[in-house]
């Protein structure tokens, strides 16, 4: 998997790009998508997990305003194979805990700095097929 690091400033990627890029017709072929620390809500997320369906990586980190709903969504993405949750603030175990029973193909998965999370959805994770790889300093 390709993984682009950054240090933790905010980008000028806003809404309205990554908008425009979910409703495009590249979409729906889009296999990974990094945008992490950048300028968008959970309107673009939300997008993204709609219609962005065969994504393979998915890095959401420091998108402090990420709420559950959206989280809740990503089970769209069934070919979800490394999420990156990292310093969604708003990130609970509701949220969280949706994805074991959809997103089956998840090898890794990093929410570190996700402080709402408890050990009750971390249980879960047990049974959860490919998953490979978990990073959760922080929480």
């Amino acid at each position: 998997m390709y993984s682009h690091h950054r240090t933790h400033t905010e980008s000028d990627v806003s809404d309205e790009s990554i908008l425009h890029l979910a409703n495009s017709p590249l979409a729906h072929d889009f296999q990974a998508l990094n945008v992490s620390y950048c300028r968008v809500t959970d309107a673009s997320i939300s997008e993204i997990a709609k219609k962005c369906k065969k994504i393979i990586s998915l890095n959401l980190a420091g998108i402090e305003m990420l709420s559950d709903d959206t989280v809740k969504l990503l089970v769209n993405c069934s070919d979800l194979k490394s999420l990156d949750l990292s310093d969604c603030k708003g990130v609970t175990d509701e949220g969280l805990g949706h994805l074991p029973s959809k997103c089956t193909l998840l090898e890794c998965l990093v929410v570190n700095g996700c402080s709402l999370l408890t050990d009750a959805v971390f249980y879960q994770f047990a049974d959860w097929g490919e998953l490979k790889e978990l990073f959760m300093s922080g929480v």
